[in-house]
């Protein structure tokens, strides 16, 4: 108080002091003094101003212990969180998410996001970004691809929301990234060896079954003629026996031919989609109608392979999903790129399920990526299902034909015409170079 006194003398004083009530219960409050002067300027007294506090010190000590709770969940959460501003830059992150990235705190708030995510995923992004700061969206949910700090490339499941201020303003975004790598590894693996599988009964098919097939229905036929001309009854029989068999040896190998599609490498992308779409035409009895622009150029054999897998997954959610009737194919270039789009009237579904998907979806989204391209699916109920792939007609493939059993290689994608490229090499490591490769 003496001490109060004395700065109120010398001219004032404001500050927090603990104050008594008659009933002794001590409580906060905040004082303001002041010098009282006449109208020669003379002090003739002082003034103090008291306004009670307690509310208010109730309530920053409510802030401070949720504070404090943030902040301990923050620091200690499983999966990695890091708060940006509203410019997208970081503010802080925790431990799990530094160590994801291999960057402690100070060093990722002199990066931005865009820094450290793969050129390919870094479009998307902006567009949630901007989408924040319009107001239209205030969360979202994808896969994305960081860079860590080695150079490696690190899969996350990425959640992010928006904290807008009492003005409905921006002012943080808060993301929750899990670590996925090792999941979408075995995603790959599991396609790589689905695919492997598909090719050897495929060859099993063509080259076993439809050769022992080829011969009994060589045998048929001269049974057939043996019998015709010698007049000798059941010849009608043989001759029905030998349709059969020849309509067994067609199911046979365009059984082989959908599961190891080797058309597509012989006789090119366009004329295989062709006959992919009058195959599920005859044999689903839909509409199925493949289009191709004029002059298309050829397309490379492991581009074509690709993108045939992808209609063919496309027809299939469409006919045992969507029960679809009509199926259109079509194959278009834009500049430089090429378009591919699978529209079918089906059942369609809700548009939030694209970010979940299936396996089928993730399926098509590896193989898109695998040719350096990206596969966009819209769709709403009872209005079908529209799948969108593009592909840069210059993009090669890193990593031609991965074996996953050796090391972890994984096949990923690279413009040739990008600044900034990746090349994949045994345990996932990712190497860059700043000239084209």
């Amino acid at each position: 108080m003496t001490e109060i006194l004395k700065a109120t003398r010398g001219g004032g004083w404001n500050g927090e002091v603990i104050d008594r009530r008659k009933d002794g219960t001590d409580f906060p409050i905040s004082l303001g003094t002041s010098q009282i002067r006449d109208s020669e300027g003379d002090v003739i007294g002082l003034i103090g101003v008291a306004r009670d506090i307690t509310e208010r010190k109730r309530a920053e000590a409510v802030l401070k212990e949720s504070e404090e709770k943030f902040r301990t969940l923050f620091e200690s959460a499983p999966i990695g969180m890091a708060l940006h501003d509203a410019r997208g830059k970081y503010v802080q992150t925790n431990q799990t998410y530094q160590r994801m990235l291999g960057f402690n705190n100070e060093e990722l708030q002199q990066l931005s996001v865009r820094r450290i995510t793969h050129p390919d995923d870094v479009q998307e992004g902006q567009q949630f970004f901007e989408e924040f700061r319009q107001g239209k969206r205030e969360q979202y949910q994808r896969e994305k691809r960081y860079l860590h700090k080695d150079g490696h490339l690190v899969w996350a499941q990425a959640s992010a929301s928006a904290i807008r201020n009492s003005k409905g303003e921006l002012i943080y975004i808060i993301s929750m990234v899990e670590d996925i790598t090792e999941r979408k590894l075995l995603e790959q693996e599991v396609i790589e060896t689905s695919a492997n599988e598909r090719r050897r009964v495929g060859h099993e098919l063509h080259d076993g079954l439809g050769q022992y097939l080829a011969g009994i229905a060589f045998k048929a036929k001269a049974l057939e003629q043996s019998l015709v001309a010698e007049s000798l009854p059941h010849g009608a029989e043989a001759k029905e026996l030998a349709a059969l068999v020849s309509n067994a040896i067609s199911q046979t190998r365009s059984l082989a031919r959908g599961l190891d599609p080797i058309e597509v490498e012989t006789i090119g992308l366009q004329a295989a989609l062709q006959n992919l779409a009058v195959e599920t035409q005859k044999f689903f009895n839909i509409s199925c109608r493949f289009q191709c622009a004029e002059n298309m150029p050829e397309v490379d054999p492991q581009v074509s392979l690709a993108l045939y897998r992808v209609v063919q997954e496309a027809i299939h959610n469409a006919i045992t999903h969507g029960e679809a009737g009509s199926i259109e194919i079509e194959l278009s270039l834009n500049g430089s790129d090429l378009g591919l789009r699978v529209q079918d009237d089906g059942a369609g579904f809700q548009p939030e399920e694209t970010r979940q998907g299936g396996i089928g979806l993730r399926v098509m989204q590896y193989r898109a990526r695998s040719i350096g391209g990206s596969l966009r699916v819209s769709s709403q109920p009872q209005r079908g299902t529209e799948v969108h792939c593009v592909v840069p007609r210059k993009a090669e493939l890193c990593v031609a034909n991965p074996n996953l059993e050796d090391r972890g290689f994984a096949l990923l994608g690279c413009l040739q015409q990008q600044p900034l490229q990746y090349i994949c090499c045994s345990s996932l490591e990712w190497h860059r170079r700043s000239d084209p490769i």
